[in-house]
């Protein structure tokens, strides 16, 4: 069977990234190299290489780096399969400061949140800690999203959204 990957996930921990990509259908001698560029049109180079010792049906892999300062740093994972197939993943883009800040705001009767790149799912919960609503996010949510509340009572309410490389959370009275 071909061997399969998801995408290269990447998140910035104190002063080190952290690189983390799931594979399927793994053969010995199936290889991974992460390549990085401090710039955006930059050549990339080898920053760290394993390979698979035996076969398996999954299989993930994560690596901590030491981030590069303040300035962006570029992630790639090359694939190299044990038949010599060379395959890329997307590149990831990682900075000491990639931390996803939640902004959310009420104005009259609607919650607006300004969503996080890697959003996925939106929840609000009362100060109870009962959830009050839970929101799968597409493609299309793109920036600053509305939420309705005039079917929710007044109080304190905790936003979280869910993302690809963690969990924000912020809290608004209404």
């Amino acid at each position: 069977m071909p061997l399969n990957f998801s995408n290269l996930i990447g998140r910035s921990l104190n002063n080190f990234h952290d690189l983390t990509w799931n594979v399927f259908n793994e053969d010995a001698g199936d290889t991974y190299i992460i390549e990085k560029r401090l710039t955006a049109s930059g050549e990339f180079t080898p920053e760290y290489r394993t390979s698979a010792t035996v076969s398996r049906t999954s299989n993930t892999y994560n690596i901590k780096l030491p981030s590069a300062g303040s300035s962006a740093t570029f992630y790639r994972l090359k694939i190299i399969s044990a038949s010599g197939k060379i395959n890329y993943s997307s590149v990831v883009k990682l900075t000491n400061n990639n931390i996803n800040i939640l902004k959310a705001f009420v104005s009259k009767q609607n919650l607006y949140v300004e969503l996080p790149y890697d959003a996925q799912m939106i929840s609000l919960y009362n100060t109870d800690g009962k959830l009050m609503l839970k929101q799968g996010l597409t493609t299309t949510n793109v920036g600053v999203i509305r939420v309705p509340l005039n079917r929710f009572a007044k109080g304190t309410i905790v936003v979280k959204v869910h993302g690809k490389t963690g969990v924000s959370v912020s809290k608004v009275v209404y």
